[in-house]
């Protein structure tokens, strides 16, 4: 009885991380999607989109290429 209540603290504690895990990652997209629509510009560049998001060059690059393979 122990080990299944145990087991599933465990497994709750697991996707609690993952919702939030999720969340982050969505907040990001979000942002950048948002970032990129709202540019009287046009075209940014990925320098561009980076200090306007506050985001890490690195994670810039991977969420819009995300977008990208997505359509």
């Amino acid at each position: 009885m122990k080990a299944s209540r145990s087991a599933e603290k465990n497994r709750i504690k697991g996707e609690t991380a993952r919702d939030k895990s999720f969340l982050a990652v969505a907040e990001k997209l979000f942002t950048t999607i948002e970032t990129i629509t709202q540019s009287p510009e046009g075209d940014l560049s990925l320098d561009q989109i980076t200090r306007q998001t506050g985001l890490p060059k690195s994670t810039t690059f991977r969420l819009l290429r995300s977008l990208e393979h997505c359509g």
